[in-house]
């Protein structure tokens, strides 16, 4: 009984921490301006668009080998952008990072962060 009743009282702790994510994942997307011109923007990397602190939340115990978090990120990105798809955990990672919607589309936080991915500080 008592095993049950703490069991509850984790899950909704659990909850409450899920909820708070996201409503901080919601309020820092809310900053970004959907209307983004890439043609004049300022070069930026990757850093400063999601920090590690972010990923490193978002990520909890995924193991993807050798790859990098970022180059994972990247590269689901990339995928998505091109019409396929990448496994669950990867999809995951990029919705709790504000990078793709439920139809998996990129955000506009998602374009800019694969166009700093792969442009290597060129814009031509």
């Amino acid at each position: 009984m008592i095993f049950s009743i703490l069991s509850f009282v984790f899950s909704l702790f659990a909850v409450a921490l899920c909820v708070r994510d996201r409503i901080h994942i919601k309020a820092q997307l809310a900053k970004y301006d959907e209307s983004i011109n890439f043609k004049t923007y300022k070069m930026e990397n990757t850093n400063q668009i999601i920090t590690d602190e972010q990923i490193n939340k978002a990520w909890g115990h995924a193991s993807f080998g050798d790859a990098s978090k970022r180059d994972v990120i990247a590269n689901s990105l990339l995928k998505y952008a091109s019409g396929y798809s990448t496994g669950y955990t990867a999809n995951y990672i990029c919705k709790e990072l504000g990078l793709i919607t439920k139809g998996d589309n990129l955000t506009t936080l998602g374009k800019r962060y694969l166009f700093a991915a792969y442009s290597n500080g060129q814009s031509f």
